[in-house]
């Protein structure tokens, strides 16, 4: 993985720097986190998330959204069915950013 929550970085790995403060953040604007998962880039691992049920009105994730072959945010909601709402921003960095909303809400 290329991002890194702790332990020495190897070349091409960059530290988790949104991770860890993302829950305090939300909490500060009164949401409510009630899960938080982290997940390699495997298209297993994130399909398998996408196959759990929850009641959230709302999920954060943070990566996988950009359009590289390690990137598989997007195809997976594509396959079950979500509208994108925003799809990329023009800003640097962070411009690969995306807004969707599946069909159950």
């Amino acid at each position: 993985s290329e991002i890194r929550a702790q332990g020495p970085l190897a070349p091409g790995q960059t530290r988790d720097s949104i991770g860890p403060v993302l829950p305090g953040y939300l909490r500060a604007c009164d949401i409510e986190t009630t899960h938080v998962w982290r997940l390699d880039d495997c298209r297993e691992l994130l399909g398998s998330w996408f196959a759990l049920r929850s009641d959230a009105e709302v999920v954060v994730v943070v990566g996988a959204t950009g359009r590289g072959a390690a990137d598989h945010l997007r195809s997976l909601l594509g396959e079950v069915g979500a509208e994108i709402l925003i799809d990329g921003i023009t800003i640097r960095p962070g411009g690969s950013q995306l807004v969707a909303r599946l069909p159950d809400g």
